[in-house]
């Protein structure tokens, strides 16, 4: 037994040291991901990224940040190139969504196909990875697959007061919208404001699509009313929390509150539909013939 001491401690200590690098990458890891966070000048973020990549390239959170940067800018291909490093770096199903985003978006059909059909077999759950796909589709013009995936997306989400199930909701009602069923589109976002109750904002954006639908069934005393809704829940987020708004917040806000006006100005300077929204005017009373002076 005594002869097998001096391998066994060997052994051990190649594992204490084995543990401390490893604490020590992650280490590393972990404050260049937090540099990279509060970084807000690109040029200088995607460094940080690099060097967090090279410390340890089988961790995702680099890659899924480079890949969200360059898919915000629109630089597809980038998007593209970053995802392919991340399914070679770390077989994922995060990997695999992304890259079928990008696929998706540079009219890479086939390819993104097999990449979605890589993401079932993981049976991934997370409907984040259905949703973006859908969004992705959507972006592309191809209406049928996005309300495709995001019927998939509402199959994974188990609380109705999940962002995703409003999202999934609100986004096939846009799609059902642009292919003109507009039946489909105001079912798919009826009954949907309990699940946002409070989110003022996100009211605002579905009384928005709700005011959009009616007017495209030219029912305007309809969209009227859900537009003037939509006033009214900016106006609500706006007083529940003074002084306490992000500049995202405010974006939203500003957004939500110019899209309801703007309904209220087509309604106010189209005068077809004004002469719908307005009663027929009353004939004027015939006044009684005054008998002519002699």
């Amino acid at each position: 037994m005594r002869k097998y001491l001096p391998l066994f401690a060997v052994v051990v200590m190649a594992v204490i040291v084995l543990a401390a690098l490893k604490s020590s990458i992650n280490f590393k890891y972990d404050v260049l991901m937090s540099r990279a966070a509060a970084e807000t000048d690109s040029q200088k973020i995607f460094p940080l990224l690099d060097k967090a990549i090279k410390t340890d390239k089988k961790r995702s959170d680099a890659y899924e940040r480079k890949f969200k940067i360059y898919m915000d800018w629109d630089n597809y291909c980038k998007a593209l190139e970053t995802a392919d490093m991340q399914v070679r770096a770390a077989y994922s199903p995060d990997a695999f969504a992304n890259r079928a985003v990008a696929y998706i978006m540079l009219g890479m059909q086939d390819k993104a196909a097999a990449d979605l059909q890589t993401l079932n077999s993981f049976n991934a759950q997370r409907p984040v990875y259905y949703f973006d796909a859908a969004s992705a589709f959507c972006a592309a013009g191809n209406y049928d697959k996005a309300l495709e995936y995001l019927q998939k997306a509402r199959q994974r989400v188990t609380l109705k007061s999940d962002f995703f199930y409003f999202g999934a909701r609100y986004m096939a009602g846009v799609m059902h919208l642009k292919q003109g069923k507009y039946e489909a589109a105001f079912k798919d976002v009826d009954g949907l404001d309990g699940a946002v109750s409070a989110r003022p904002e996100l009211l605002s954006s579905l009384n928005n699509l709700r005011a959009r639908i009616k007017l495209a069934q030219k029912k305007y005393k309809d969209a009227m009313a859900f537009s003037a809704l939509a006033v009214k829940n900016v106006q609500a987020k706006l007083a529940a929390s003074p002084g306490t708004k992000t500049e995202e917040d405010m974006r939203l806000l500003c957004q939500g509150k110019i899209k309801a006006y703007s309904f209220e100005e087509v309604f106010n300077t189209n005068a077809e539909i004004k002469a719908k929204l307005q009663p027929p005017s009353k004939p004027a009373a015939k006044s009684a013939a005054k008998p002519a002076a002699k």
